[in-house]
């Protein structure tokens, strides 16, 4: 067998596994251009501390799974209410060791939120006191969409809402 036709898998499999990355498609018919959807971020990574971090990331949307394995960073959606469900942990990160889990809940929790087209939402989540809090910041605008936010602490409070990600063309 010849060379090229040896590396023929090896491209098609490299192929199908870039189309997978990027966005999902979370709505039924053909697809539409970005200003009339509304994005959700799959996982979202916030430092606690210069060595903590917390970690969300969604399983499902709207009854639909979302398969992280997948490398899928955003998730189209329509315009309207929708539901997710996402993980919540925590880690911690040494010099020496990659990163340890210090706190995990699965399923930690479901938000229903209404989107809106043009904008990109992400959820968020912390644990304090032995309670996770968890809500959805609308990143266009940086305010809180669905869910509760925890008591800010005094550092909170003099920090505005980090906005993100890339608003949709």
């Amino acid at each position: 067998m010849s060379r090229p036709l040896l590396a023929l898998p090896l491209v098609l499999l490299l192929t199908a596994s870039l189309s997978a990355c990027g966005t999902m498609k979370a709505y039924d018919g053909k697809p539409r251009p970005d200003r009339q959807l509304a994005f959700v971020i799959v996982a979202g990574r916030y430092d606690k501390t210069p060595f903590q971090y917390r970690d969300t990331t969604i399983r499902e949307i709207d009854g639909k799974p979302v398969d992280s394995s997948l490398a899928v960073e955003e998730i189209a959606v329509l315009p309207g209410v929708h539901s997710v469900v996402f993980d919540y942990a925590e880690w911690v990160e040494t010099l020496l060791l990659p990163p340890l889990p210090t706190y995990s809940q699965g399923s930690a929790g479901t938000l229903r939120f209404e989107a809106k087209a043009g904008h990109m939402y992400e959820i968020r989540a912390d644990r304090r006191k032995g309670k996770v809090w968890s809500w959805i910041v609308d990143i266009v605008k940086g305010n809180t969409v669905a869910g509760e936010r925890p008591p800010a602490t005094d550092a909170e409070q003099r920090q505005p809402v980090p906005r993100r990600g890339r608003p949709p063309a």
